[in-house]
C-alpha cells in the first residue's frame, strides 16, 4: 500500500509539472517567437562593462543568427584579464507588433553567462542584472512590459561573457502581455520558485531531524540527514539567487556552492551506510580526501584560476566522478543489506546520475538552453526518504510500545494473580485465626459463665444442698448467659444497637414478674467500626453484671437505663433508687472486678456514684480508637 501511494504521488507530481511546462510551451498563437536575430560582437573593458550607458565602440559588423544561440566554452584558451566579450542581440520590434492588445511583453525564458546582461530600448537602459558576474540571476526568466504606444523600435540585449565560460540565449517571445504571462509565470516557478521551495522544505525537515537528534543522541542518522539538508540547500541556492546582490563576496559564495554538491554526496552516502550497517571504509576515506582536496584547492584565497568557469567545470567533473563512484558503492551496499529504506535512498541517489549528466550538458551548452536544471528536484526525493525513515522508526517505536504494553500487562496480570493468591491465603489464615479466637472466647465464656454455674448447681444438687427454687434460678441465669453469647455472634444482628435492644427486651421480660420499673432511654447508636462481636459480648457482660448487682443487693423499685451518643463517645448510664454501697470496696468484689477488667479491654471508662438515694453506674466507650 505504501509503495502504491508513493508511486502515485510521484506520478501526480510529474504530471502537474509536465502540464504546466506544456502549457507554457504551447501557449496561444497571438504572440511572435523571435528565432532570427542580428548579432554583433565587441570587446569591452571591465570598467566599460559595468557602465549602464551604451559604449562608444558599438559593433560595426552584424550578422543574422538563429535562436537559441550558444557560444561554447573554450577552456583551453586564456582570456585577457582586462577585457570581456560583449554579445549584442538586436531586435526590430516594429516588424513584430501584433495587431491587437494594449500592453505588450518581451519574454526571454533562459539566458546564461558569467557576466552581466543589459537590455536597451531605443538606446535607453530598461533592465540590468544587479548582482555579480557569476551569480547574476541567470536562472530567472527575463520579463519586460510596454504600453502599446511606447513600444520601442529597436531592442538591444547585451550579454557580457568570458571566452572560457561561453554564453547562451534562448528564443525570445514578443506579444500580448496576458497571452505570455502564463508562460512566464510557469517558467519562473519551474526554474526558480519550486527548487527554492523544495530545498527549503528539505532544510526544514533537516532541522526537524536535528531536533530529534538532540533528544535521541543514539539516533545518529538524524544528524547525518541534517547535514545532507544543509549542504543540499547551499547547493541549490545557485538556482534562485542573483536577482539581488549577495550578502557575502561572490567568490566565497561560489566556493560554497561548488563544494556543497560534493559534500552532499559524501553525507548522503554516510546516511545510506548507517542504514545499511555496511561501509567501504578505505574507498570512503579516499573519496573524502579527494573532496577535501577539491575544497582546499578551490579556496578563493589561493587564486589558482582567475576564471571561475574553469574552476566550476573542473570541480563539477571531479564531483560528478565522486557521484558515480558513490552510486556504485551504494547499490552494492543496498544489495548486501536488503534494507528497504536504504534501497529507496540508493534509488534517489542513483537517479542523480542521469540528472547530473543532463545538468552538465545544459551548463556546457550541449543541449537546448530552454531546458530546466533538474538536480534541484532531487531535494524532493531526499525529503521523501526522510519522511519514510521517520515513519518507519515511528511505526517501529509504536510496535515496540505495544509489545512492551503487552509484556507489562502479562507481567502485571501474573503479579496480580500472585497477589490475589497471597491475599486469599492470608485471608484464610486470618479467618482461621479469627475462628480459633472466637472458639477460645466462646469456650472461655461458657466455662466461666453458665458452664461454671451448671457445674456448681449439679454438685449442690447431688449433695442435697440446694432447693428446687434455687435450681430454677440458676438455670434461668444460665439461659440468659447463653442468650448473651448468641446475641453477640448472631450474623443478622451483628451490631451493638441490636444487641442492646435484645438484652433490654429480655430484662423487661424478667422484670414483668417483679415490682421493679425499668425506664429505658436509648438514642440512635451509630455504627462503631472497631466493636466486634467479642467487644459486644464484653459490653453485654458488663451491663449484665450491673443489673445482677441491682437485683441482688439494691432492693430498688425503679431502674433508669440510658444509652446516649455524646461525640466522640458512647455513654451508658444505669441508675437505681435502692441502697447504695461503698464503691471504694470495688476491688474486693469479684463481679465488680470483672467489670473493670472487661472495660479496660474495651478502652472504656467506668465509675460508680453511690449515695442514700441510690447508685449510678456510668460507662464511657470511645467511638474511635487511636489510628482510626
Amino acid at each position: 500500500m505504501m509503495s502504491f501511494a508513493k508511486n502515485w504521488s510521484q506520478l501526480i507530481l510529474i504530471c502537474c509539472i509536465s502540464w504546466f511546462y506544456c502549457v507554457a510551451q504551447a501557449g496561444p498563437s497571438t504572440h511572435q517567437v523571435v528565432k532570427n536575430i542580428m548579432l554583433g560582437i565587441s570587446q569591452q573593458s571591465f570598467e566599460t562593462a559595468d557602465d549602464d550607458l551604451l559604449p562608444n565602440n558599438m559593433p560595426t559588423v552584424w550578422r543574422s543568427v538563429e535562436l537559441p544561440y550558444y557560444q561554447p566554452r573554450q577552456i583551453g584558451q586564456v582570456d585577457s584579464r582586462s577585457e570581456v566579450t560583449s554579445y549584442w542581440f538586436k531586435i526590430n520590434l516594429t516588424s513584430q507588433i501584433p495587431k491587437h492588445g494594449n500592453r505588450y511583453a518581451v519574454y526571454l525564458p533562459r539566458w546564461q553567462t558569467i557576466g552581466k546582461i543589459k537590455v536597451y530600448a531605443d538606446q535607453q537602459l530598461v533592465f540590468s542584472s544587479n548582482s555579480g558576474p557569476v551569480w547574476n540571476g541567470y536562472n530567472y526568466p527575463l520579463w519586460l512590459t510596454f504600453q502599446a504606444h511606447q513600444i520601442p523600435k529597436t531592442l538591444l540585449i547585451r550579454v557580457d561573457a568570458s571566452q572560457q565560460a561561453g554564453m547562451g540565449l534562448s528564443k525570445i517571445y514578443f506579444g500580448d502581455e496576458q497571452d505570455l504571462y502564463l508562460k512566464y509565470l510557469t517558467r519562473t516557478w519551474v526554474q526558480t520558485h519550486f527548487p527554492e521551495i523544495a530545498s527549503s522544505a528539505l532544510l526544514l525537515t533537516g532541522l526537524f531531524a536535528f531536533t530529534i537528534w538532540l533528544r535521541r543522541r543514539d539516533e545518529f542518522i538524524y544528524l547525518l540527514f541534517f547535514c545532507v539538508s544543509i549542504f543540499s540547500y547551499i547547493r541549490c541556492m545557485q538556482y534562485f539567487v542573483g536577482v539581488n546582490p549577495l550578502i557575502i563576496p561572490e567568490n566565497w559564495f561560489s566556493w560554497l556552492v561548488v563544494n556543497a554538491s560534493g559534500w552532499t554526496i559524501i553525507f548522503t552516502y554516510a546516511t545510506c551506510s548507517h542504514l545499511y550497517q555496511i561501509s567501504f571504509k578505505r574507498l570512503q576515506f579516499g573519496l573524502i580526501c579527494i573532496m577535501a582536496l577539491v575544497s582546499i584547492f578551490t579556496l578563493p584565497t589561493l587564486n589558482l584560476a582567475h576564471d571561475f568557469g574553469q574552476v566550476w567545470s573542473m570541480a563539477s567533473l571531479i564531483i560528478f566522478g565522486v557521484l558515480v563512484f558513490y552510486a556504485g558503492m551504494m547499490v552494492v551496499a543496498s544489495w548486501k543489506s536488503r534494507s528497504k529504506e536504504g534501497a529507496v535512498l540508493s534509488s534517489v541517489f542513483v537517479f542523480n546520475i542521469p540528472l547530473g549528466i543532463h545538468d552538465l550538458m545544459l551548463q556546457n551548452y550541449q543541449i537546448s538552453l530552454e531546458n530546466v536544471y533538474l538536480l534541484p528536484y532531487t531535494a524532493i526525493g531526499s525529503m521523501f526518504v526522510l519522511i519514510l525513515i521517520v515513519r518507519a522508526r515511528y511505526l517501529k517505536a509504536m510496535k515496540d510500545i505495544q509489545l512492551s504494553n503487552i509484556h507489562l500487562e502479562t507481567k502485571l496480570a501474573a503479579q496480580e494473580k500472585e497477589l490475589n493468591e497471597s491475599y486469599e491465603i492470608k485471608k484464610r489464615q486470618e479467618r482461621q485465626q479469627l475462628l480459633s479466637h472466637e472458639r477460645e472466647r466462646l469456650m472461655k465464656d461458657m466455662h466461666d459463665g453458665f458452664g461454671s454455674t451448671l457445674s456448681t448447681t449439679l454438685i449442690l444438687l447431688k449433695n442435697g444442698q440446694i432447693t428446687p427454687q434455687q435450681v430454677e434460678g440458676y438455670l434461668e441465669e444460665c439461659i440468659i448467659d447463653l442468650k448473651l453469647v448468641i446475641d453477640s455472634i448472631e450474623p443478622a444482628e451483628n451490631t451493638l444497637d441490636s444487641a442492646l435492644a435484645n438484652f433490654a427486651y429480655r430484662i423487661k421480660q424478667k422484670l414483668a414478674y417483679t415490682n421493679i420499673e425499668l425506664d429505658q432511654q436509648f438514642d440512635s447508636i451509630p455504627v462503631i467500626e472497631w466493636i466486634t462481636p467479642t467487644y459486644t459480648l464484653d459490653i453485654l457482660r458488663i451491663i449484665q453484671e450491673v443489673f445482677a448487682n441491682i437485683f441482688k443487693h439494691a432492693s430498688s423499685n425503679r431502674i433508669t437505663w440510658q444509652v446516649s451518643s455524646q461525640y466522640p463517645n458512647l455513654v451508658i448510664n444505669i441508675q437505681d433508687n435502692g441502697r447504695g454501697f461503698d464503691h471504694t470496696q470495688v476491688s474486693k468484689s469479684r463481679g465488680l472486678k470483672n467489670i473493670q477488667v472487661r472495660s479496660r479491654s474495651l478502652g472504656a471508662h467506668v465509675e460508680w456514684l453511690s449515695g442514700a438515694d441510690g447508685t449510678t453506674f456510668t460507662m464511657t466507650i470511645p467511638m474511635y480508637r487511636d489510628g482510626e
